[in-house]
């Protein structure tokens, strides 16, 4: 059992790569059975709120929350001259090996901005994270030749994307063209596109979230 829930534990990597951890009360899975969510952060937001976002899906549905810092808070993650992209890879193989995290059971998240790199890391990295889960995010075109070597190099077996966004949100273009690029390749993607809800998590966001595991199970 991990002690100590109630408040989040501060993770900080040799490298620089930082984050905040949040385990479900009274936890007892055993290790190498755990699941983790890997939820980032948008634009000018904290590790801290995303965290407080995500804290009900913890306790409900019994899942580890690290929530990485981003380099720069205007701008949430960058690529350079710090790659966030390698620290959120870093972070996801402590928590593997130190935590007992099951790899097979790592969800990749993104609120926004963060979207934007759960997507990126998608592609980049299918075997690391292939459950992302983009909520209110952008693709980014600069992505399509990685995509397309993925395809030709069968790297997107497993990988699926589940994507959010609302109708007349500014995102809703973005993530329809890349629903259409990943059905064109022969990838798995969902767009789930809500009526009446604009740049915000889904109410009932446990049950939302619940929802999501199982299209992913279900799928296998």
């Amino acid at each position: 059992m991990v002690s100590g829930q109630s408040l989040p534990e501060t993770i900080q990597l040799p490298s620089g790569a930082t984050g905040y951890l949040q385990w479900p009360e009274n936890y007892d899975v055993p290790k190498g059975d755990r699941g983790l969510v890997i939820a980032l952060h948008g634009l000018r937001q904290t590790p801290l709120q995303t965290l407080a976002a995500w804290a009900p899906v913890s306790a409900s549905l019994n899942l580890v929350i690290l929530t990485p810092s981003g380099s720069v808070y205007a701008e949430g993650y960058t690529r350079e001259p710090i790659d966030d992209r390698v620290r959120i890879r870093e972070l996801r193989d402590h928590m593997v090996e130190k935590y007992g995290i099951d790899p097979s059971k790592v969800y990749l998240a993104g609120f926004s901005r963060g979207g934007n790199y759960a997507i990126e890391l998608g592609l980049i990295s299918p075997d690391v994270f292939p459950y992302v889960l983009c909520l209110y995010g952008f693709y980014n075109d600069a992505n399509d030749p990685i995509l397309k070597s993925g395809v030709s190099e069968n790297l997107y077996d497993k990988s699926q994307f589940y994507l959010v966004t609302g109708h007349g949100d500014m995102t809703e273009a973005s993530l329809r063209g890349v629903h259409r690029k990943l059905k064109d390749q022969g990838v798995f993607g969902k767009l789930h596109v809500f009526p009446n809800l604009f740049h915000a998590y889904p109410d009932n966001f446990p049950g939302f979230f619940k929802s999501v595991l199982k299209s992913w199970e279900d799928r296998g």
